[in-house]
């Protein structure tokens, strides 16, 4: 895994569509120019995608961002500090 800079976090769900699909649900909380910013997203499995080309596996649309409230991040005994669940 490379070296990235932790610059936030997050977490992401699995869930199931209305007509049974599965996608992904998220949010991420990091600090833009000093501001706490939260930015919720959902993530689609790219069903058009041709084998062998560059296109993404899944396609991201980002939603709603908002000023993240701060507040303190819990962290459960014998978890890795780094990491955010």
């Amino acid at each position: 895994m490379p070296e990235y800079e932790n610059i936030g976090q997050g977490g992401m769900w699995i869930k199931e569509g209305k007509m049974g699909n599965k996608y992904i649900s998220g949010s991420l909380e990091f600090d833009y120019q000093g501001h706490p910013v939260m930015v919720r997203f959902v993530a689609f499995k790219n069903e058009k995608k041709v084998e062998g080309s560059k296109q993404p596996d899944y396609q991201i649309k980002v939603g709603a961002w908002e000023h993240a409230k701060a507040r303190p991040v819990k962290t459960p005994a014998g978890k890795d500090e780094g990491v955010p669940f």
